[in-house]
C-alpha cells in the first residue's frame, strides 16, 4: 500500500509490479497505510478513515462506508483472522479523554459488522490474531514525564469479546515512544517492538516477556524499529525507519542483514 491512492501489487514474486490507482480524493482518503491478504486473492486496505476490500486480488473491490461520520474515526490497524472474518481496530477522534477505542469484527468478509468492548488506554497501536480465538494488541499510556510512556501489551482468548493486559512496563534510560509492532509465530512465540529500538519475546503465549535490548544498545536511544516478522519460533526480523533489516535469535543478539544506499519508507515481510 501507498501513501497515496494506489498500491503496487506483484503476480510474479516481486520480480515485475504494476500499479493501481483509486479514484479516490487524497484529502479525503489520505492514501493506503495498511494491507492484509488472506490468501493471493482475498484481502483488505485502510487510509485513515476508509477500507475497500477484494475477492479477487484488487482486480475489483468494494468500499466500505466509514465507521463514523468522515474523518470521525481513525483505523489503526487490520487482521483478516480466518477465510471470513476480518477485524479492525478503530480510534474515535472526538477529543474525548479516552478516545472511545472501538474493535470491529466481520463474520461475512465486511458485509456486516460488530462491535466489541475495548480496554480504554491512551494509543493503541496495532493488534495481531494468532488464530479465531487468541490475538494480541499493543500501545502505550503517557507518564505524564515527557514523551515517555508505559509499554502496554494486551491478550484475547475469546476472539476479541473481552482483553486482559499481559504487559505494562517502562524502559528506562531514553524517549518512550511506545510499541509500534507485534507478530506471532504460533500460539506460544511472539515478538513485539517499539519504534526506539525496545523489543519483547515471549515464548509461552504471554505470560511472560523477555527484554530484549540488543537494538537499544546500538546507540542512545536505538533504531526507529518500524516492522518486525517471526520466521521460525525463536528467529524474527526487524526493519527500521531508516531502511535497514536486523535478523535475531531470541536469547542471543540481532544482526544488520541489510543497510541500503538509500533510506527506505516501509518494508514489509510476511513468511519465512
Amino acid at each position: 500500500s501507498c501513501d497515496s491512492t494506489s498500491w503496487l501489487r506483484t503476480k510474479d514474486g516481486g520480480i515485475t509490479w504494476d500499479t493501481t490507482s483509486t479514484l479516490f480524493g487524497r484529502n479525503d482518503f489520505q492514501g493506503f497505510r495498511i494491507v492484509d491478504m488472506y490468501d493471493e486473492n482475498k484481502g483488505v486496505m485502510c487510509t485513515i478513515f476508509h477500507t475497500i476490500i477484494t475477492t479477487d486480488g484488487f482486480d475489483t473491490w468494494d468500499t466500505i462506508p466509514p465507521f463514523g461520520p468522515p474523518e470521525d474515526f481513525f483505523i489503526m490497524s487490520v487482521d483478516i483472522i480466518s477465510e471470513n472474518q476480518i477485524t479492525l481496530l478503530t480510534r474515535d477522534l472526538d477529543g474525548s479523554p479516552t478516545f472511545n477505542w472501538i474493535f470491529y469484527k466481520s463474520f461475512d468478509f465486511g458485509k456486516t459488522w460488530k462491535e466489541y468492548p475495548h480496554p480504554k488506554y491512551r494509543v493503541p497501536a496495532k493488534h495481531k490474531f494468532v488464530d479465531s480465538l487468541i490475538g494480541y494488541e499493543i500501545g502505550s499510556v503517557r507518564t505524564g514525564i515527557g514523551n515517555t510512556k508505559r509499554d502496554m501489551i494486551f491478550k484475547t482468548t475469546d476472539g476479541g469479546e473481552s482483553w486482559f493486559n499481559v504487559l505494562d512496563s517502562m524502559i528506562e534510560g531514553g524517549l518512550n515512544f511506545g510499541l509500534i509492532d507485534l507478530d506471532f509465530y504460533d500460539r506460544e512465540n511472539g515478538i513485539v517492538v517499539g519504534n526506539d529500538g525496545k523489543i519483547y519475546w515471549t515464548h509461552d503465549g504471554g505470560k511472560s516477556w523477555i527484554y530484549d535490548p540488543t537494538l537499544r544498545n546500538l546507540s542512545l536511544y536505538g533504531p526507529a524499529t518500524q516492522y518486525v516478522c517471526m520466521l521460525t519460533q525463536r528467529t524474527a526480523v526487524i526493519c527500521t525507519m531508516e531502511g535497514k533489516i536486523y535478523r535475531g535469535v531470541s536469547g542471543i543478539s540481532f544482526v544488520k542483514t541489510y543497510d541500503p544506499v538509500e533510506n527506505n519508507s516501509r518494508v514489509h515481510i510476511d513468511g519465512p
